[in-house]
């Protein structure tokens, strides 16, 4: 490993990697993905070659977090690229919505007009879904909910819709406090009856800003189990829509308590952890991957990652009683492998209590019912069989050894010195 003089040396080398690196502002038309591939590639193979805690690999590392956060930003730009007839205002990126097939008559998300999109010209946003009439855009006065999807500002502000939910139930504020003007649009109240509440973000709005529609809080879903359908503004509800599949909701953090109150959260909880002890099996079993097993869940990806990670819709499809549903084929596709791969098979387990009084030598997997998984080594047991011993068997043979061990080594010391 060379050190940070013969690093600083090579000068022509590192100017010739990064070129693109050292500029302090990337130009989206000059610097295409290829470039900071390219440069990305460059620094790792300069931070092989500095030293070990030197101030150099620091500075190496920091630019290489700031390479792939600029290539994160041109891929994510890639996709939210302008596209030809596309508009841009207040984050939208409206384009002519030719292909409308409403089963419903539409309304113009600004005026509230009829959207007679056979015969005008509809704009939506391909992020939002907002709808709006030709001779409306001029006078856009809601921004784009889904804005923080494709903005690259970090010192933008959001509000309420910033990529997260609330978990608030109604924070409502007065109508002192918002100055007797619509939240979104600052239309003044004339009387108390305009106001309409918005049950997601608390706060009151116009009849063109909130058009009384309907949607389960997901904020009275988490505490309260509560599904009924609540008044939500117009922006609450095309915000909803864009996290609606988002794993946003951490039931462990938010209601840990949940789960054992009520049953169908239980028992998708208890599936969950099923499906990541499965997981273990298939991520290093070598046909499960030819045969991509895991990309079964390739709609729940977050299922794979953790176990409290929830989306809206994970907690309506509970209530329906579809996951559970959806959960029990997966596990039963998953465990179907692993019970007839012979790869899988060899790293099951067998219950070292009742090994000796048995004539079967039964095979176990963490994912079993009645089985029991020992904190510290993983090894599996039948339940009753854990439970009836003091001390996890396994465990104690390995301490066994350790002290074996030392003694050993303490003999040999003294035979040493002797």
């Amino acid at each position: 490993m060379s050190s940070v003089g013969s690093f600083e040396s090579s000068g022509e080398e590192f100017s010739e990697d990064f070129e693109v690196l050292n500029q302090d502002h990337f130009s989206n038309s000059s610097i295409e993905l290829e470039d900071i591939q390219e440069a990305i590639q460059g620094v790792k193979r300069t931070i092989l070659e500095t030293e070990v805690s030197s101030q150099a690999r620091k500075d190496l590392v920091h630019k290489l977090i700031r390479l792939r956060i600029k290539r994160e930003d041109l891929e994510n730009r890639k996709y939210f690229q302008v596209l030809p007839g596309e508009l841009e205002s207040l984050g939208h990126n409206f384009l002519p919505a030719d292909s409308i097939k409403p089963t419903r008559v539409l309304f113009c998300d600004e005026c509230g007009g009829t959207l007679w999109h056979l015969l005008q010209t509809v704009y939506g946003c391909k992020t939002c879904s907002h709808l709006v009439h030709g001779h409306c855009l001029n006078n856009l006065r809601r921004r784009c909910v889904g804005a923080f999807l494709n903005n690259f500002d970090d010192d933008e502000e959001y509000g309420y819709f910033d990529g997260s939910l609330l978990f608030r139930i109604c924070p409502e504020l007065s109508l002192a406090e918002q100055n007797f003007s619509c939240a979104e649009c600052d239309c003044q109240f004339k009387q108390f009856g305009e106001a309409r509440l918005c049950d997601y973000t608390g706060r009151s709005y116009c009849f063109n800003c909130h058009w009384a529609g309907l949607y389960p809080s997901p904020a009275r879903i988490v505490h309260n189990w509560d599904f009924t359908p609540q008044t939500m503004s117009q922006a609450a509800l095309q915000y909803i829509n864009i996290v609606n599949k988002k794993p946003l909701v951490n039931l462990e953090q938010i209601n840990p308590s949940l789960s054992a109150v009520i049953q169908e959260v239980g028992v998708v909880a208890r599936q969950r952890k099923q499906l990541l002890s499965m997981k273990k099996y298939l991520m290093v079993c070598r046909i499960a991957q030819e045969e991509r097993v895991l990309t079964q869940l390739q709609d729940r990806q977050h299922f794979v990652d953790s176990a409290h990670m929830y989306s809206l819709q994970d907690l309506l499809d509970i209530n329906t009683g579809s996951l559970s549903e959806y959960l029990t084929a997966k596990l039963a596709a998953f465990q179907s492998h692993i019970t007839s791969c012979v790869l899988c098979v060899a790293k099951s387990f067998v219950c070292e209590i009742c090994i000796d009084r048995t004539t079967g030598r039964d095979t176990l997997f963490p994912f079993d019912e009645m089985v029991e998984s020992c904190v510290d080594c993983e090894a599996v047991y039948h339940r009753d069989c854990f439970r009836s011993v003091s001390q996890c068997p396994r465990c104690s043979r390995k301490k066994e050894k350790k002290v074996e061990g030392e003694n050993l080594a303490c003999s040999v010391f003294t035979v040493g010195i002797n």
